[in-house]
Order: C-alpha cells, then sequence, then structure tokens
C-alpha cells in the first residue's frame, strides 16, 4: 500500500507532540485529570473553529448561528 505524502510528517509531528507533552507533564507533575483537561480543551478550541468552518464556510460566525 502507497502512503499519502503527508502520512510520515503526521506521523513524526505526532511523535513530536506525544515527547512535548511528557515533558511538560513530567515538570509540571500533572496528574491524569489535569492533562485530559489541557487535552480535551486544546481539541474542543480547534473542533469549534472546525465547526464553524463546517456549517458556514466562515469561521469566524458562530457555530450554532442559523
Amino acid at each position: 500500500m502507497k502512503l499519502h505524502e503527508r502520512s510520515n510528517m503526521v506521523a513524526r509531528t505526532k511523535g513530536d507532540i506525544e515527547l512535548a507533552i511528557l515533558k511538560i507533564v513530567d515538570e509540571r507533575d500533572l496528574t491524569f485529570g489535569e492533562i485530559v483537561s489541557v487535552l480535551g480543551g486544546i481539541t474542543q478550541n480547534f473542533a469549534l473553529y472546525q465547526i464553524r468552518e463546517e456549517r458556514h464556510g466562515d469561521a469566524s460566525k458562530k457555530g450554532d448561528e442559523a
């Protein structure tokens, strides 16, 4: 199977982000719940603008607006 041209870059990026998060978690002695809270908040922020773009073609318009 031939991989998409961006697959390797995405895999490397995932590893880089994981290492960075592990370093921060260790430095700040974060609990599992704290880690999940931080990552969940980041994911929610990304999703917010993705939903706006998908629904309206404009990330500045609120997702729930008609």
